[in-house]
């Protein structure tokens, strides 16, 4: 089975990525540049294992609106450039997928995957709130994957296929894991923002005053910056400033916080950190299904997460430990850092299940499983 996957460019990462490899990145081929990609692990629990592996023979992977490198594409193939989406078609062409996975279907209208040429199976990976659901035609695609339980629904209900689908263990993690000089003593990276984390942002509220309480509290947060008032782009320096009044994110947040991490960098913080802090988003309601159960297990720390239903296969105060308060969370916190060995054996196990129960191999297994049924 020949498989294409795609995903967008996430300009807040793509910038993080051409700022930490501005000195090399243009002097690159096409196939350099995507493997740098790749080897800087960014979203890697969802890229296919084939494409980890490089197996350019049977997987393609492309991120199909990132400009820099698909102009690279369309000049080593003699391509004259129109347009991205013509070059994503180009690609598509020339590869010649049994089976196209699209990892960002809300990119790209149903009209331009209707449009795609050759006649390749069509899968798409989605799992977002409602509003950006109801946006996407997944009626196109032949399958819709998702890690959310509550977003399976029958043919027959909804007018698509819907297949349960998750994350899985990057075996690049496993070196990280090894580490046992840990001087962080809890940590959250993530996304900081306005709407779809109201629980989760007041939780950090709470969390960031373990800094002032003798706790080695790391928080790496991507946030937007809102102001309260609007003015004109156009308008001088001084009234700018003069109205520049932050509304988003609280000042607190903004004191205690550093630069957000990704890709590679993030298995490096955590495999520094005794503890990982984790919030679900409010969506996904008592789903525990987020990247950040897999990443911190991944990587050898000890998760301890909100109370709900998790992954088959992650069992509670065996493979991690949750809590059900902030003051709760708090309380174990201390504890675990106060019976360190104990805090370890808990990592190792939730590392050791994540390995044997979400790997790669049965995730490629898995989706092979699906393209199958269709």
């Amino acid at each position: 089975m020949r498989v294409f996957q795609f995903v967008r460019k996430v300009p807040y990462y793509i910038n993080h990525f051409e700022n930490k490899y501005k000195d090399i990145i243009d002097s690159l081929s096409y196939q350099d540049m995507l493997e740098l990609y790749l080897n800087d692990r960014f979203y890697s629990a969802h890229i296919l294992y084939p494409i980890l592996k490089f197996d350019w023979e049977n997987a393609a992977f492309v991120i199909w609106d990132y400009e820099r490198i698909q102009k690279k594409w369309a000049e080593e193939n003699n391509l004259i450039f129109k347009s991205l989406l013509e070059i994503l078609y180009a690609q598509i062409e020339n590869f010649k997928p049994d089976v196209i996975y699209n990892l960002h279907p809300i990119s790209l209208t149903s009209k331009e995957i209707k449009s795609v040429p050759g006649s390749p199976l069509k899968l798409c990976w989605f799992a977002a709130p409602l509003a950006s659901n109801q946006s996407i035609d997944f009626k196109v695609y032949d399958a819709r994957l998702t890690n959310v339980p509550f977003d399976i629904k029958s043919k027959e209900e909804v007018g698509f296929m819907n297949f349960l689908f998750n994350p899985a263990h990057d075996p690049a993690m496993d070196k990280f894991a090894k580490n046992e000089e840990r001087p962080i003593d809890v940590l959250f990276y993530g996304q900081y923002l306005p709407s779809h984390f109201e629980r989760r942002n007041d939780y950090l509220l709470e969390l960031v005053k373990l800094k002032d309480e003798g706790v080695n509290l790391v928080i790496a947060l991507r946030f937007p910056i809102q102001y309260k008032n609007y003015v004109p782009s156009g308008a001088p320096n001084f009234i700018r400033k003069m109205f520049r009044s932050i509304d988003f994110p609280p000042k607190l947040i903004r004191k205690k916080s550093i630069e957000p991490v990704f890709g590679i960098d993030v298995y490096s913080a955590i495999s520094q950190s005794k503890i990982v802090f984790n919030a679900s988003v409010d969506f996904s309601g008592k789903y525990k299904v987020n990247m950040r159960n897999f990443e911190s297990l991944g990587c050898g720390a000890h998760l301890i997460s909100d109370e709900g239903i998790y992954p088959e296969g992650l069992i509670a105060d065996k493979d991690f430990s949750i809590y059900t308060s902030m003051d709760d969370f708090k309380m174990k916190a201390r504890y675990f850092l106060d019976n360190i060995n104990e805090s370890r054996d808990i990592a190792k196990r939730g590392h050791k299940t994540v390995t044997e129960k979400f790997s790669k191999d049965i995730q490629w297994d898995r989706f092979k499983e699906i393209v199958s049924d269709l």
